[in-house]
């Protein structure tokens, strides 16, 4: 039996897509998103915290990426 694992990141995009191709012809791309964590501290003030997170996309995904995606 098969599974898929997935995952939504919505945030911003931190820059522009770097599009390379693999020695074997296939296209790479690689950006990073800025997403914000929201919590309360003890004192009871909410916090934004900044995560990035780093995307690879390969194949036809990194044609779509270099495409479509922009800052």
């Amino acid at each position: 039996m098969y599974s898929l694992n997935r995952a939504q990141l919505i945030g911003n995009v931190t820059g522009d897509p770097e599009v390379r191709a693999l020695p074997n012809g296939q296209r790479v791309a690689n950006f990073s998103i800025a997403t914000n964590r929201r919590y309360t501290d003890s004192a009871g003030v909410q916090q934004d915290v900044p995560e990035y997170h780093n995307v690879v996309m390969f194949g036809k995904l990194a044609e779509i990426a270099e495409q479509y995606v922009h800052k």
